[in-house]
């Protein structure tokens, strides 16, 4: 693995921190919110996104909240407060089982599923115990389960070692039919995807699906299977687009190429650290200077200490109605 900017690529050095901060800090940076003239706040300018502070220096200063900058369409954003939001979470844990993959040899006869398996273990080790769960398997087509708590998830990951991966992978369809099972949005709302990143027969592209997890404020988390050789296009542009897909939601993105190093504490490390940040995921809250009428880039940096913390945050925020504020 490598690092890459703005993506949640964790390593053994890289591990995913809450941000603290007191009370008094929050009021000294609060400005009075915008109101309409019913009086009310506007619900379109005051807007939430999740936001994760990972330390690349060890010996880095804690991030206080003065020191952020946030502009949207490069006009600068207040920041009300940032809070870790602690209830249940919901996750949608989805499993690609189309051909790709199996073990490398696959197209000269092999059988079972390389790495792929042992992916989906680590992913499901990685859900948050009190999380509500759906789990979704999918090549051409998508299967899911209805939410139901997480006892009995690795048991349904480990039943498929009875079959064999095969058919083509509707991937951006699968991710796209399974997001619509969270119906109305909930803050930390997360979808992991145990895939190789290869698309070969959905029906929406990578931009529409992009758009529509984030209007919605779905994060993705891949876990992606590494082939140590690409056979076909498709295999080709999978870890690149899966890279822009976690970073445009704000999610991770997760190598995975060793049988060896998942069995390490390593491992166990990076799966608690993912489990403690969806389950308890910081909340920023952000105060906006004008309405958006279409999407617009957003930008968190930390001037004083750039390369100290990576910032992973959603890349885009959505216009809303007055009556759907995020």
């Amino acid at each position: 693995m490598y690092d890459m900017p703005f993506v949640w690529r964790l390593t053994k050095r890289a591990v995913a921190l809450p941000l603290l901060v007191t009370s008094a800090l929050i009021a000294q940076q609060s400005p009075g919110p915008i109101r309409d003239s019913g009086g009310s706040p506007d619900p379109c300018l005051r807007r939430s996104i999740p936001v994760t502070f990972i330390k690349n220096i060890q010996t880095a200063p804690p991030v206080r909240l003065q020191d952020l900058q946030v502009a949207v369409k490069k006009d600068p954003a207040s920041i009300i407060s940032i809070g870790q939001q602690k209830h249940p979470p919901r996750v949608i844990l989805l499993i690609d089982t189309s051909g790709s993959m199996g073990p490398p040899d696959s197209q000269s006869g092999g059988h079972g599923w390389g790495i792929g398996l042992q992916a989906a273990r680590f992913a499901a080790d990685a859900v948050p115990v009190e999380a509500s769960v759906a789990f979704g398997t999918f090549s051409e087509h998508l299967q899911i389960s209805e939410f139901q708590d997480a006892t009995s998830l690795t048991d349904q990951v480990l039943a498929l070692g009875k079959q064999e991966p095969s058919h083509r992978t509707a991937l951006y369809d699968a991710v796209n039919n399974a997001s619509s099972r969270f119906k109305t949005p909930q803050f930390g709302d997360t979808i992991y995807v145990v895939t190789d990143g290869g698309n070969n027969h959905s029906s929406i592209s990578l931009h529409q699906l992009e758009d529509e997890l984030i209007a919605h404020g779905v994060r993705v988390f891949i876990f992606l299977v590494a082939h140590p050789g690409f056979l076909t296009p498709e295999e080709r542009e999978g870890p690149t687009n899966m890279e822009e897909l976690a970073q445009k939601t704000g999610g991770g993105l997760i190598t995975l190429s060793s049988k060896e190093w998942l069995t390490k504490p390593e491992a166990a490390a990076m799966a608690k650290s993912i489990r403690e940040q969806v389950a308890a995921p910081n909340r920023m809250e952000l105060q906006l200077t004008n309405p958006l009428g279409k999407p617009a880039k957003l930008s968190v940096t930390l001037p004083r200490e750039p390369k100290a913390y990576t910032i992973v945050y959603p890349r885009l925020l959505e216009p809303c109605s007055k009556g759907a504020g995020q």
